[in-house]
């Protein structure tokens, strides 16, 4: 099966390109933007895009970060917006920061909830698990503002929905030409074109929050799971799935994550964590610390190790903030992390005119 869309981001002609041509592995440079947008993030009460949504996704074929904000269900609008960086151009766009009246529903979490559909360009959104459909803006209607959404792709009587917690996962697999959908109850293909379906297994698989999905590009697989359960229960249930280049979704390993110190991948008041794809060598995932300790897993070996503890001072600084400020994106066809975060302030905050690139 080949790969079509997804290795063809071109490095050269970025701000990002020569950033990171410019320094070594292991090593961070920044990236200075043409310009900056407004987030609605604060450093007080929950009433921001960044509190509760912490996904962005490179979409190498159009060279661009998509970033879905949500925040917790009792904040007040507006409550969810999509954010997008053009490395071409190096500016920030935003989709849609509404006012309360986002069509698919308000106040939902962003997590791990989002992905692009490499293929179009189109942006699919779960929505809570107890939502009936996905929702989807099209490539066609990205146009600064939302305007019509699609949610003609049910979840509904397919088992897909129901879990507890509220909180699902969902991820683009380019060699299946497809979205993988999994939360407690199951993991799911589902065909963007004619909104199919096909389970891979069901049962309760992982824990029912905060899934991620990591995408590998030297062994071509996603390796998906959960790494927190939520309500303070920091590690329940860590299982990490992979589903290779083929479709063949392998047994999980159950890794013993490193605990709560550093807790991996920041998160709202420090109590989830999640990975990321690695894209230096098959089998690995990274993760990225609140203390900004950098630690690679593999999971053939079932380990974990340290990459790096240097990070720099701001990174850092914005991992340990409490509500989240920031997001991160793995960039592999860059061989980079992305890590972009919101300015100090107190309301209706714009992201920080720079962002930090991490060579892996």
């Amino acid at each position: 099966m080949s790969l079509s869309n997804s290795v063809t981001a071109s490095v050269t002609g970025t701000a990002i390109g020569s950033a990171l041509a410019a320094i070594s592995a292991n090593q961070w440079t920044t990236v200075t933007y043409n310009n900056t947008v407004t987030t609605n993030a604060n450093n007080g009460t929950l009433a921001g895009y960044f509190d509760y949504g912490q996904k962005a996704i490179f979409d190498a074929p159009r060279n661009r970060v998509v970033y879905y904000g949500g925040m917790d269900s009792s904040a007040s609008a507006p409550c969810n917006a999509i954010f997008v960086y053009d490395l071409v151009a190096n500016t920030w766009a935003t989709y849609g920061v509404n006012d309360g009246t986002f069509s698919p529903g308000s106040k939902w979490h962003g997590h791990f909830t989002m992905d692009v559909n490499r293929d179009n360009g189109d942006i699919w959104i779960t929505g809570p698990d107890t939502n009936s459909s996905f929702w989807i803006l099209r490539a066609a209607n990205q146009t600064g503002t939302w305007q019509t959404w699609d949610n003609t792709v049910s979840k509904a009587g397919n088992g897909m929905t129901g879990g507890s917690g509220g909180a699902d996962g969902l991820s683009w697999h380019p060699y299946l030409h497809a979205f993988i959908f999994f939360n407690n109850k199951g993991i799911w293909r589902v065909n963007p074109s004619t909104g199919a379906f096909t389970a891979y297994t069901t049962g309760s698989l992982m824990d029912y929050y905060h899934q991620f999905g990591g995408w590998n590009l030297q062994d071509n697989s996603l390796y998906i799971g959960s790494t927190n359960s939520g309500n303070g229960n920091a590690f329940g249930n860590p299982a990490i799935w992979r589903l290779g280049p083929g479709g063949v979704l392998s047994n999980p390993t159950s890794p013993t994550i490193p605990g709560v110190s550093p807790t991996l991948y920041g998160g709202q008041n420090g109590t989830f964590s999640a990975m990321v794809g690695s894209g230096i060598a098959p089998n690995k995932l990274l993760a990225i610390g609140t203390s900004g300790v950098i630690q690679e897993y593999d999971a053939v070996a079932n380990s974990w190790s340290t990459v790096t503890t240097s990070v720099p001072g701001q990174v850092t600084t914005d991992l340990a903030h409490t509500p989240q400020n920031w997001a991160i994106c793995n960039m592999p066809e860059y061989g980079c992390l992305f890590f972009f975060s919101v300015q100090a302030g107190t309301t209706n905050l714009p992201l920080r005119t720079s962002g930090y690139l991490w060579k892996r």
